[in-house]
């Protein structure tokens, strides 16, 4: 017997309305709403903000790593933080923000994955531990990119440069003498000052060619302004005026000659690179991908950083400063200069901090002193740290575990999971609750309907039901999966990696300690000079008996398991391929058969050691008050307190290579779960 569409259509939805009795009333008011068409704005709050709670995978990854990570893109900004009110008074904004920041640590610490889950369990120090807070404030934490000279990036102008004066075509003819020395210093002026009058440019008795020439002279010369032809009081002019905020700007506008890449400095106050980056494209009007960076830096801190924009609107960038420059936290831009070449993944040796651990305690200061020689001699161990893993509740690994498994049905289970903390449900009733969307695709495995419950449109949950939707098939969970960005999907697989890693570096320590064994996989500095600096590209040796005594613990290398992996050849390989068995997977299982997925494998020191490092211990009495000066204070001449108080504070300043984990220092250093 065949059913109707019609009549099946009806049964289901009878089904589901015994089973959801709540959330009947709700699907029949948004039923019209198209699954995959449909736009809802957020629901507002009370608070005047939005009310969305991100994902136990969204938060994790927002957190502050303290580190640079060009390897990977650590999170995906679905929803950037509404930008705070302008207009609130300084102490206002502070207090708040406090108030925000205690918050986002205690669910943090509530549900992150432990270090004991993540096997972070070895320390190799023989000093005593001590005890202080960690990231009390984001302007605790300021972190500066360092590029492949050596240079730390610091933000230090603020100007905007003029333009080039440099004519594509040298005015000729009959237009040579309208557009005079004092008419081009009047078009130079208006295309950087926005309080500029206009500029009229009378071209009576001018043919049309002629006219077309000015027209064509000022878009190449002076790629901010437009002209247009008019007639003022019965004489016709050319009048030309600043592209207004709404005018489309053309890469077809950059001068002829002048280098393609405006490269500026980021300043970023409790930003994420991909967060920032994200509005920035939207004042610019660019899309995200048109901004280059050599890595991500994390939400949690104040960090510098170089960013590269193809044929950048200078206009339209520097209005940043007079908008999010002036917000708490802030977002400025300066120190342009033109390059031929992008900024590209990568290119950076990694990044200097500026950190501060306040209430500190300890039984004698001598106790810190012998900490940090402990950690400037010997290193860490180079642990990937706990927040590269997500939340307890489905941590990223095992959604990479369920990727190199193909188990997309798992892998969505996973992605979908019930958060810690619900959204309400609309006041109107017509959404549902995030978690109850969630219960329904577990119950109903029908992304329709999860859909039409889903009060964000364009978050990831949201596309990866569209996804299944539009493959046609609603067991395709692997069209689903593929809504999400690459970079999102592999950060999974790479969570993963990352767990096998400190599985294998807890090992290796706790079995051969500090000293280099035959069947090692070495990699030493030299080595690394020599074949481009890059440990994705450099194939390790295997230690000999003869480098047990030449070799040290600093050339030793783990590998970040791919299909082309080198392995060791000692009890460290025995163990991996325990470890891969025990879950149920092959080295062979990293060779996806999608293409994007595939991993081949790179290499991770076993050890890592700060350079330049420098201590202090200070007495302070207000958890407010900076201990150190940001960027932006020095270019607004602001000074530190005096150093007086009953508590005690620890500034560290060092530098830390790439994908090295500050708060994994910090753990050794103080021999505590820090995080």
């Amino acid at each position: 017997m065949i059913i109707p569409p019609c009549v099946n259509l009806c049964f289901r939805r009878l089904l589901f309305g015994l089973a959801y009795p709540s959330l009947t009333v709700r699907l029949n008011m948004s039923s019209e709403l198209s699954p995959t068409k449909g736009v809802n704005k957020p629901r507002e709050s009370t608070s005047g903000g939005y009310s969305y709670v991100p994902s136990d995978h969204e938060y994790a990854a927002k957190r502050i790593k303290l580190d640079d990570d060009p390897e990977y893109d650590d999170y995906e900004a679905d929803f950037a933080d509404e930008e705070c009110e302008t207009g609130l008074d300084e102490a206002t904004a502070e207090h708040d923000d406090l108030k925000s920041e205690v918050r986002s640590d205690h669910l943090y610490k509530a549900y992150k994955v432990s270090e004991k889950e993540a096997f972070i369990t070895e320390f190799i120090g023989d000093h005593q531990g001590f005890t202080g807070e960690i990231k009390q404030r984001y302007s605790d934490f300021l972190v500066h990119e360092v590029d492949q000279s050596g240079h730390v990036v610091r933000l230090t102008d603020l100007t905007q440069p003029i333009e080039e004066q440099k004519p594509v075509n040298p005015a000729i003819g009959a237009i040579a003498s309208i557009l005079t020395p004092e008419l081009h210093q009047k078009l130079a002026e208006l295309s950087i000052n926005k309080e500029a009058n206009q500029v009229d440019i009378p071209v009576d008795g001018l043919q049309k060619d002629e006219r077309t020439q000015i027209h064509k002279y000022v878009k190449e010369r002076y790629p901010g302004l437009e002209s247009n032809y008019t007639d003022k009081q019965g004489s016709p002019v050319i009048t030309v005026m600043r592209k207004g905020n709404n005018a489309r700007y053309s890469a077809a506008d950059w001068p002829v000659g002048k280098p393609n890449f405006v490269h500026f400095v980021l300043y970023q106050e409790n930003h994420g690179t991909i967060e920032a980056i994200e509005k920035i494209s939207r004042f610019t009007g660019r899309q995200p991908k048109a901004f280059t960076y050599a890595g991500t830096k994390d939400k949690r801190s104040i960090s510098t950083q170089k960013v590269s924009s193809y044929r950048q609107n200078l206009d339209k960038l520097f209005d940043l400063n007079t908008i999010l420059g002036k917000n708490v936290p802030a977002i400025v831009i300066g120190n342009i200069t033109f390059e031929r070449e992008p900024i590209r993944l990568g290119q950076t040796i990694g990044n200097h901090f500026d950190l501060v651990i306040r209430d500190l305690i300890y039984n004698s200061e001598d106790d810190v002193h012998h900490a940090f020689l402990n950690i400037k001699e010997k290193g860490f161990i180079n642990y990937f740290g706990t927040q590269r893993f997500g939340m307890n509740a489905s941590p990223s690994h095992s959604i990479g575990l369920a990727v190199l498994k193909e188990d997309w049905l798992t892998v969505l289970d996973l992605i979908l999971s019930e958060k810690k903390v619900d959204n309400e449900a609309s006041r109107t009733g017509q959404f549902a609750s995030f978690n109850q969307c969630m219960k329904i695709w577990k119950e109903t495995r029908n992304p329709e309907l999860v859909l039409k419950e889903l009060s964000f449109r364009n978050s990831r949950e949201a596309r990866i039901m569209k996804g299944i939707i539009k493959s046609g098939s609603n067991n395709n969970y692997y069209a689903g999966f593929c809504q999400i960005t690459r970079n999102q999907r592999m950060l999974y697989l790479h969570a993963y990696q990352s767990l096998l890693f400190n599985k294998l570096a807890s090992f290796r320590i706790q079995r051969y300690g500090l000293k280099v064994v035959a069947g090692d996989l070495l990699i030493s500095e030299k080595e690394k000079c020599e074949q481009l600096d890059d440990l994705k590209h450099i194939k390790p040796r295997i230690a000999t008996e003869n480098d047990v005594t030449t070799a040290s613990i600093e050339d030793v290398v783990l590998p970040i398991l791919g299909v082309s992996s080198i392995l060791p050849e000692n009890e460290v390989a025995d163990k991996l391929y325990e470890l891969l068995e025990a879950d149920g997977v092959t080295v062979e299982s990293f060779n996806l058969k999608h293409k994007e997925l595939h991993l081949s494998g790179t290499y991770r020191k076993l050890m890592s050691k700060p350079s330049n490092m420098q201590m202090e211990i200070v007495s302070y009495d207000d958890n407010t008050k900076p201990l150190f000066l940001t960027d932006l204070d020095i270019l607004k001449g602001k000074k530190l307190s005096d150093g007086s108080g009953d508590k005690k504070a620890l500034k560290l300043s060092f530098m830390l290579p790439t994908s090295a984990y500050a708060t994994v220092m910090l753990r050794e250093m103080m021999k505590t779960d820090i995080i």
